[in-house]
């Protein structure tokens, strides 16, 4: 059994065992306090019985915490990848979480233990002054998800990015596309056609289809990769449905078919039900990439936005900020705009809302 020890003040455990070398074995509380000492000395005692606390072995303060096996940071985020995958996560999410992990591996060493990468290292890191204000969140945001799932995979003991506080989210207003400007691009692209159709350099079609896609886009709010995916068997005339088979979210949702989106699938030449909506002349059917798709999209997008001369600001993507915009300035709540648009947060879609009254406020001050 263990007797207490009192000495300046502080108070002590020891243990005695005649078979034992030394057979006396005396270590700290940690307490000026009577009452905690007995408290600490009766679980010494009771573990020691059981065979769990052995004093003359164990550290009596981490001895009964949980196993960890610490590993080198390149083996984490290999590890985190593989279950990321297993998850069904899209490969752009992979891809981000790979290169902010290994922008951070390649300052601290890809052997780095875990537990070794200071508080400062990661402050650094995140806080890079070098940085936009977007991208410090950006890496915050992965390495928080990283370690947090590191932490309870008991590679880390501690997560040290909880001591570092999140980057102040950008101040920044969606780049929306105005109803005008859209129809700015899409004359851009009717000439460009007629122009090549006239010198024979391109068969009958094979530009046009860009003009439904950007008009789609912008009436439903559509992301690339969505339009990418969206076959004829999606849409549902009916119903005024359309069918969402994968968001960025993996999940499967309905959005409604408006009017105007309905006018524009009018222009739309359907191959079969189970084609793609939108696509070339030259497509052959089969599986496409939604990635390569997207890119496309966004390059046509881009030369059509210069030939235009519109703002350099505008990309692809700029077509959902306006479906959402259409909708604050139509005095939509934030709450509508989620569901819309399909925003994971509703400060998202408050984005829009205070793009709206900024608007709305420009405005008033411009008629006086």
């Amino acid at each position: 059994m263990a007797a207490i020890l009192e000495r300046n003040g502080k108070y002590y455990a020891q243990f005695y065992d005649e078979a034992r070398s030394p057979n006396r074995k005396r270590f700290s509380l940690k307490t000026t306090r009577k009452r905690k000492a007995r408290r600490r000395t009766t679980k010494f005692e009771s573990d020691y019985l059981e065979g769990k606390f052995d004093p003359w072995v164990d550290d009596p303060w981490s001895y009964d915490q949980e196993k960890y096996d610490p590993v080198g940071i390149q083996v984490a985020m290999d590890l985190f990848l593989t279950r990321k995958r297993e998850a069904n996560r899209t490969d752009n999410t992979i891809r981000t979480y790979r290169e902010v992990i290994g922008l951070l591996i390649g300052e601290v060493g890809a052997s780095t233990l875990l537990g070794q990468i200071s508080t400062g290292q990661l402050r650094d890191f995140v806080r890079d002054s070098s940085l936009a204000k977007a991208t410090q969140r950006k890496r915050y945001g992965h390495l928080r998800t990283f370690l947090r799932w590191c932490t309870a995979e008991k590679l880390v003991r501690k997560n040290r990015l909880g001591d570092v506080s999140q980057p102040e989210k950008p101040n920044k207003l969606p780049k929306a596309i105005f109803q005008d400007e859209l129809t700015r691009l899409c004359e851009v692209v009717k000439k460009g056609y007629r122009r090549k159709r006239k010198k024979n350099w391109i068969r009958k079609r094979e530009l046009i289809w860009r003009i439904p896609l950007f008009r789609f886009a912008f009436y439903t709010g559509m992301r690339g990769s969505e339009l990418a995916r969206l076959r004829w068997n999606h849409i549902d005339f009916e119903k005024e449905l359309i069918y969402i088979r994968e968001q960025k979210n993996r999940k499967e949702q309905t959005i409604p078919l408006n009017r105007k989106a309905r006018a524009v699938l009018g222009d739309v030449k359907q191959e079969s039900p189970t084609g793609y909506v939108f696509q070339s002349p030259n497509f052959e059917d089969g599986e496409r990439n939604p990635k390569w798709f997207r890119e496309n999209a966004a390059n046509a997008f881009r030369k059509a936005r210069e030939e235009a001369g519109l703002r350099e600001e505008l990309s692809f993507h700029s077509l959902r900020h306006g479906f959402c915009t259409k909708l604050a300035e139509a005095g939509k709540s934030a709450v509508v705009i989620k569901e819309a648009a399909r925003h994971a947060d509703i400060s998202t879609s408050m984005r829009y809302v205070h793009m709206a009254n900024e608007q709305l406020k420009a405005e008033v001050e411009g008629a006086f």
